[in-house]
């Protein structure tokens, strides 16, 4: 309550999965990675990955179209008495439809910061940004609506469901369970909340992966999540397709990273850092053709 951090011991005998994604991720420079992940000598950022995508879509397909009532049964000793959970994120704004204002408050805090990077940046060119990015990033902030959000989750094919919320491989461990068999622990549930389940791969892959890398597996990852996902809502529920999956896992990835990108460059991020994540969230626009303001449109902000 006073604000002081809280010390923990993990019980786990593991390493951050993210450091597993090679030096060029900015989050690896200057570490000495195989040291560090020298006690998995067989895990590789495709396994990682591929792992990874399972536990997603075991979690969002548990709570896939999750209702208020069900949420009211779910056990939780911080629950008001209405059952309801303010910590869970954005579970007012979809489940409810309320608290207009406050998606509004972090859809403004990244228009804000992206035209102070703009500006900060201008004749400078410090941060080389893609025109085609520009253009993207003006339309998806401009565009950003409650209406709009509200809207996807409850009308678009992947719906919406319990999230990670920051789902990236520094928030994963890879741990030993023996033998040379090992396994896949989310951390990190600060911002665990309702939303778009696909879209945290995207996050994911735009974060720490190159392209070169994650094309020798993404077509894998996909469908091992659609896999798993339909498995965990069984053979009776209509789930969405691996080609609504696919969109939504693009399109997600970007609306979260248009939010994300905006506000680490306009957080004052030295330029090498703002440039590496400008990079990925275009070449990832290229890699799937997001290139024009018909596909721009969308994009729906993931605050």
């Amino acid at each position: 309550p006073d604000g002081t951090p809280i010390p923990f011991e993990s019980r786990y005998n593991g390493v951050q999965a993210g450091y597993f994604f090679g030096g060029t991720s900015v989050h690896n420079w200057g570490k000495d990675l195989a040291a560090i992940t020298a006690g998995f000598p067989a895990v590789t950022e495709r396994d990682v990955s591929i792992r990874a995508a399972s536990e997603a879509a075991n979690l969002h397909g548990n709570f896939w179209r999750i209702s208020p009532s069900r949420l009211s049964d779910l056990k939780d000793p911080e629950a008001d008495v209405n059952g309801d959970r303010p910590w869970l994120w954005a579970s007012d704004w979809v489940l409810k439809g309320e608290n207009q204002a406050s998606y509004q408050i972090y859809a403004d805090l990244a228009a804000n910061a992206w035209k102070k990077f703009l500006a900060a940046n201008e004749g400078k060119n410090d941060v080389k940004v893609a025109p085609q990015l520009a253009d993207m990033m003006e339309l998806a902030l401009g565009n950003a609506s409650f209406q709009q959000f509200t809207d996807h989750m409850h009308k678009g094919p992947c719906g919406y469901t319990i999230v990670h919320g920051d789902f990236h491989p520094a928030n994963l461990m890879v741990v030993s369970l023996g033998e040379d068999k090992w396994d896949l622990v989310l951390l990190d549930w600060e911002v665990v909340g309702v939303g778009s389940g696909p879209q945290e791969l995207g996050q994911f892959l735009i974060s720490h992966t190159s392209p070169a890398s994650r094309g020798t597996y993404f077509k894998e990852m996909v469908a091992t999540y659609v896999r798993d996902f339909t498995a965990t809502v069984g053979p009776e529920t209509k789930g969405p397709s691996e080609a609504d999956v696919l969109h939504e896992l693009v399109y997600g990835g970007l609306g979260r990273w248009v939010w994300l990108l905006a506000y680490i460059a306009g957080s004052g991020a030295p330029a090498v850092v703002t440039q590496f994540f400008h990079d990925q969230v275009w070449h990832f626009m290229e890699e799937h053709s997001v290139l024009t303001a018909e596909a721009y449109n969308n994009i729906v902000l993931r605050v």
